[in-house]
């Protein structure tokens, strides 16, 4: 165990070549004598047919260039939207618009590419096909609001949501009222062209009509139900913005055809078998972690200690998903920083286990970096530095914490995003 970083850098570098945007595009889509074909699905093509392109969210850039690499010139034009952080790739073809979008809450850049997506849209016939290239973070990156709203107010309603600790369906629920993009919005800007979706999921179940609140997929949420979510939290002036909202029913009745290209799930498989090649005894525990992440931090600590106590060593744990934290304080940090300052905490005093956790896309929360890495004298090298991991964590300020013992985990934002994962690594006696 010595080496646990050698070793959980390789687990990290397994976890994010499996959600590869670009060859995850590749392996599904492909073009020859006049068809084009999405993973099972077969699109008959004219001599008048346009293919448009349209990639959201974190991946849009390496989504769209594996696209555009199998139909190359076939491609009449497009529109990316990308993280605001992203430069501009060389070479990029011009006629495929790059725009960037904010994240994690949406806002005037948003609402920018949001109207440029209905521009590009508004004169598609039967004939064209639209290929929608959705990513996480694509439910921030564009918006077009429904009437009687505002971009700043749907950024205001979701960070309150966020805070509160709301899940992902909650958000949806919610989001989905307020937007035109939104819960088969997108589906309905493309009017009478055939529409078809690649997804590279971000949520635990990769249901398309979750994945960036669902724009190819029409939804029956209404005002009352977005209601209900926001009196669940107490969040009474929010309530009060949804009065003027007018949702418009989708056009369409039916969901357009939606490949899983790249879930959570790959990404663990591809753990696995590193962690399998690196000598450990592995077992994927699940793809579906969710609930608090200082709760899911102590869990994983018991489920290791259980572990380490067979005898079965060395022993690879692997979890996915996405936890969620209810801030109570004014640090700074992210869902799987806390989650690993948490097992710091319940590590504390233990010997021969590592655990990491780290967002996919390598941005955790408010941070620069993707997680952090936790051990048994955790704890104890903080103290030496003034800092407490349970005052630290009562504080929400994770990634402060971590930064400080140069235990954080930084990719740089990866250009990908399947959901989060926790790893142990377990070795030696119990003690």
């Amino acid at each position: 165990m010595s080496s646990f970083r050698t070793h959980i850098d390789a687990l990290v570098h397994a976890a994010l070549e499996a959600a590869n945007p670009e060859r995850a595009v590749q392996r599904y889509l492909a073009i020859q004598e006049g068809v084009l074909a999405v993973g099972s699905e077969r699109f008959a093509l004219s001599d008048h047919t346009r293919i448009e392109l349209v990639a959201i969210g974190k991946a849009a850039t390496a989504m769209a260039r594996g696209a555009l690499g199998v139909l190359a010139g076939r491609v009449s034009g497009g529109l990316v939207v990308h993280p605001e952080t992203e430069a501009s790739p060389a070479g990029w073809p011009s006629h495929v618009q790059r725009l960037p979008g904010g994240h994690p809450l949406p806002n005037e850049n948003s609402a920018a590419a949001g109207r440029a997506l209905e521009a590009r849209l508004a004169d598609v016939v039967a004939d064209d096909i639209v290929l929608v290239l959705i990513s996480g973070g694509g439910s921030a990156m564009i918006e077009l609001p429904a009437v009687g709203t505002s971009v700043q107010e749907i950024a205001a309603i979701t960070r309150a949501l966020q805070r509160a600790g709301a899940d992902i369906n909650e958000l949806n629920c919610v989001r989905r009222v307020l937007s035109r993009v939104k819960g088969g919005g997108l589906l309905d800007l493309a009017g009478p062209a055939r529409v078809v979706g690649m997804l590279l999921s971000d949520v635990m179940g990769d249901d398309p009509a979750v994945i960036a609140s669902g724009p190819i997929v029409p939804s029956t949420t209404t005002v009352a139900d977005a209601v209900a979510v926001l009196e669940r939290y107490g969040l009474r002036d929010e309530i009060k913005i949804l009065v003027n909202v007018r949702r418009k029913d989708s056009g369409r009745l039916t969901a357009a055809p939606a490949i899983i290209v790249g879930a959570n799930a790959l990404a663990a498989q591809a753990v696995q078998r590193v962690a399998i090649s690196q000598g450990f005894h592995t077992r994927i525990v699940t793809d579906r972690l969710c609930g608090e992440a200082s709760d899911a931090g102590r869990a994983i600590v018991a489920d290791a200690i259980r572990e380490q106590k067979t005898g079965a060593t060395p022993f690879c744990l692997i979890y996915g998903g996405e936890t969620t934290v209810t801030v109570r304080g004014s640090g700074r940090g992210g869902r799987n920083q806390e989650l690993a300052l948490s097992a710091a905490c319940a590590l504390e005093g233990t010997n021969h286990i590592v655990m990491c956790s780290f967002a996919t896309d390598g941005i955790d929360g408010s941070s620069t970096a993707a997680g952090a890495i936790a051990t048994g004298d955790t704890s104890k090298r903080a103290e030496a530095l003034g800092l407490s991991a349970k005052r630290s964590l009562a504080n929400n300020d994770s990634a402060t914490f971590f930064a400080a013992l140069g235990d954080a985990i930084v990719t740089g934002p990866t250009g990908t995003n399947v959901n989060d994962l926790v790893v142990a690594l377990i070795g030696g006696p119990a003690s």
